[in-house]
């Protein structure tokens, strides 16, 4: 494969993944059962496929987790916390559980996302290389 297929093909996976991100969100609460299966995909696309790493869809994310609408914060949240769920329990390394729980405990501040939080952090602890400083840390807070 050349750098121009290579391109391409982020491209068209970038586009993918951007329309499912956006179809979690707009079916999250709405039909539920629908937003299920797109985070299924999302993780097959993940684990199985190996054609994103769960980074892209944090950085796919970015913008609906930080804006004003306090509902589309909670839809962006819950899109990571419900493919959080759906990882193997050895996906991801102790860098990565501390990143993303340190992510989690910063979104402990905003009210509006308690629900979405906890079912965040509560799928982080079931994962194999959690640390105990990261079960200390939120129990601190």
């Amino acid at each position: 494969m050349d750098k121009q297929d290579s391109r391409e093909q982020h491209y068209t996976m970038s586009g993918q993944l951007d329309t499912l991100l956006v179809s979690f969100i707009a079916n999250d609460t709405i039909n539920n059962e629908r937003a299920t299966e797109v985070a299924t995909t999302l993780t097959d696309l993940i684990v199985k496929e190996k054609s994103i790493k769960l980074l892209d869809i944090i950085i796919g994310l970015k913008e609906p987790m930080t804006s004003d609408d306090q509902v589309l914060r909670k839809k962006a949240l819950n899109c990571l916390s419900s493919i959080l769920a759906q990882l193997p329990k050895d996906h991801l390394t102790k860098n990565e559980i501390t990143v993303i729980f340190n992510f989690y405990l910063s979104k402990l501040e905003d009210e509006i996302l308690i629900l979405e939080t906890f079912n965040g952090v509560q799928s982080l602890i079931d994962f194999h290389n959690i640390s105990g400083q990261d079960i200390v840390s939120f129990l601190n807070f």
